[in-house]
Formats: C-alpha cells, structure tokens, sequence
C-alpha cells in the first residue's frame, strides 16, 4: 500500500498484518531540482471538489492577514468557487488558474510561499506532497488519511485538524509571516525528498519484497 494509513485499513478488514507493507509513492526527483524564489503567495493545486476541502480553503483564506492564492485544477466545483470569491470580496487576493501542464505547476510551486492540501477526505499518498517537497516548499496538510505521513509537523510543513477553519487560517498567516521558517520547513521537505521518495529509494524497497517472496 502507498500508506499505512491504508494498510492499517486492510489489517482492520481482517488480512494479516505479514501479507501488507506500506512504500509511499516515489517521483522522478530530479526532474523538480529548480531553483526556488518566493512571490508571497499560497498554491493549491489538484481537482476543484468538495472532498479536496475546498471551500473550507475559501473560507480560511478570507480571514488572512496578507498573501495570495492560487488555485490550480478543474472540478465539479469550480463554478461555486468562483461565486464564493466574489460573495467575499476576495477576488484581487485570489485567482483560479484552470488547468495547468506540469511544467506550469512546477514553476507555479517554485516561485510560491507554500502549498495547502486541505483534504476532508482520506487521501492515500498524494503526489501534490511529493512534488511540492521536491522542489523544496513547506506544505500545510489536513490531518487526515496518509497526508500526515508525508508533511512533517514543524519539520517539512504544518499539519492542521482536516475541516478546521480557524486553524487553517491560523498555518497560512504563520507561514505568510515567516519567511525564515518557510525557507527552514522547505529546505528540510527537499532534503527528506531526495532521501526516500526517489526511484531508487522505491526500487529498492520493492526489491526487498520480491526477494523475500521468491525465498
């Protein structure tokens, strides 16, 4: 499983713990070693639905001291988004992007203060997480599914309770203030990427359980 939050899951389902093992996903780290800037501004990028939290994104944003945000992504909800950022007053701070390529969203996450993942729902192993630390910038995740496996609380990123608004507010104008500690948190996100989301690093996890297997 590409969590052990999942792999937790299909021991609860009743399949033996010894049959399962957990290896996050990997990505081909070298491909996001692109020098950093920081433009002030907060990226989400993924789907535009409900279960990726992001209306409780909307709401904490409004109540923000400072920065801006970028939404990256299409979606079920992207017209309701768009009506929820006018009802607030916030489109000069906020601007959705559409659909971006890969090489748009890296240079959208290499030029931002930080990424949020404010999942409701139980996401596994998202590579949203792995290309944002590869790249080196801090991520505030929701506390949910394997998202807290990935962002290490006050070491790669914060971590905030999954539908929590005030506390999301609360992350985003810490981070929006700190320039000192977004750089602190990225750095160690790039460093920790590089050391055990890579191809090799998978390859040989892998390699393990097939040779124990084939004994």
């Amino acid at each position: 499983t590409p969590s052990e939050f999942y792999r937790q899951k299909f021991i609860e389902d009743g399949i033996s713990s010894a049959k399962i093992q957990a290896i996050h996903n990997f990505i081909d780290t070298d491909s996001y070693n692109v020098p950093v800037e920081d433009e002030g501004y907060a990226l989400y990028f993924g789907r535009i639905s409900i279960e990726k939290g992001i209306m409780d994104l909307i709401n904490a944003f409004e109540k923000t001291k400072k920065g801006k945000l970028y939404i990256a992504g299409e979606g079920p909800e992207k017209e309701k988004i768009e009506k929820l950022i006018i009802e607030k007053k916030i489109e000069d701070r906020v601007e959705l992007l559409g659909h971006l390529n890969k090489e748009q969203i890296v240079e959208k996450i290499r030029k931002c203060s930080f990424t949020v993942l404010p999942s409701i729902w139980r996401d596994n192993c998202p590579y949203s997480v792995l290309e944002t630390m590869a790249i080196g910038k801090p991520i505030i995740g929701s506390n949910i599914g394997g998202i807290p496996e990935l962002v290490m609380n006050e070491e790669t990123g914060l971590v905030f309770n999954s539908g929590n608004v005030e506390e999301l507010t609360e992350k985003m104008d810490r981070l929006f203030g700190d320039i000192e500690l977004v750089q602190t948190l990225g750095n160690k996100a790039k460093e920790l990427a590089n050391k055990i989301y890579t191809k090799n690093y998978y390859y040989n996890e892998i390699i393990k359980i097939y040779e124990r297997l084939a004994k």
